[in-house]
């Protein structure tokens, strides 16, 4: 119980030490299952504040210990993949997330599949292949919440992609308004942070820069208590110059600079010469990708 809620408060030290014992104890007591929960919740923590490799390693030791369920074999997919992501390793991220499919679907059951179709579009998003996450974001069930108080939440997700389309955006602003204000939004930290720096990035596109930069100074803040940095970096380089006007001192500048760090930072070969990166805007970019475009 305890990681779930240092979770949902957003606190990444006591989420780490938490996944710490569990994995001491599960030693002590040669429970696979409980060390497997350890490097997961660990795993997790890593990610959040942006180390990456320490990120993996946790995760693929979770990844490789049997016995375990399958909400934590599809979250920890989840983290591994968008793991890979960050790395620039877009073709391992989406074996992961076709593999995780793959098991939601051999479960038999309807409930797991909207967190792994969920995890799938936002790849698709991230390696600049748009039309196909919009097109699952069009048909998406707005009120298939799964599993809110673990690590992959399908809501921002579903905002990020509505918005980022002129024909959807009024449904994901009317979804982001209902999230900011729910039970949800406003207590689980992780889940906050992201729909305030959506808010951000919705209130810049309409011109309102002093509202965008309250919503986002606010994600910020609830960001820095706990040391998350991906929440916010994920979002990609349209929030770098919001962040730089921000009026922030001390350990929240420093906080600001490593998520603009971790937006900056070169992530392979890939990104280098010129892939693609994150472009689902919401500040009025193109809706597809050249190669989209081609294609069509």
């Amino acid at each position: 119980m305890r990681p779930f809620l240092a979770w949902l408060e957003g606190d990444l030290a006591a989420l780490e030490r938490d996944g710490r014992h569990m994995t001491s104890v599960g030693r002590q007591y040669e429970h696979r299952a409980t060390i497997a929960w350890g490097h997961h919740f660990a795993g997790i923590a890593a990610y959040e504040r942006n180390d990456l490799l320490a990120a993996e390693h946790h995760l693929s030791v979770s990844a490789d210990t049997r016995f375990t369920t399958l909400e934590l074999r599809l979250h920890g997919a989840a983290a591994m993949a968008l793991t890979e992501s960050a790395l620039g390793r877009h073709a391992d991220a989406s074996a992961t997330a076709d593999a995780a499919v793959a098991e939601a679907l051999a479960a038999r059951g309807d409930y797991y599949l909207p967190t792994v179709q969920a995890l799938t579009a936002l790849l698709e998003v991230r390696a600049g292949r748009l039309a196909s996450a919009q097109r699952w974001a069009r048909a998406a069930d707005l009120e298939a919440a799964r599993h809110r108080y673990m690590f992959f939440d399908r809501a921002p997700v579903l905002v990020e992609i509505l918005l980022s389309s002129a024909e959807d955006e009024a449904a994901g602003r009317a979804l982001l308004d209902r999230l900011l204000t729910s039970p949800g939004g406003r207590f689980n930290r992780p889940l906050n942070v992201k729909l305030l720096g959506l808010s951000a990035l919705v209130h810049a596109r309409d011109g309102e820069h002093a509202r965008a930069l309250e919503a986002l100074e606010q994600g910020v803040r609830i960001a820095h208590d706990g040391g998350l940095i991906r929440s916010l970096a994920d979002f990609g380089p349209e929030l770098t110059p919001m962040l730089l006007r921000l009026d922030a001192t001390g350990s929240v500048l420093d906080h600001v600079g490593s998520i603009v760090d971790a937006i900056n930072a070169p992530t392979s070969t890939e990104a280098s010469a010129g892939g693609p990166a994150v472009v689902a805007s919401v500040a009025g970019g193109p809706d597809l990708t050249n190669r989209e475009m081609d294609v069509l």
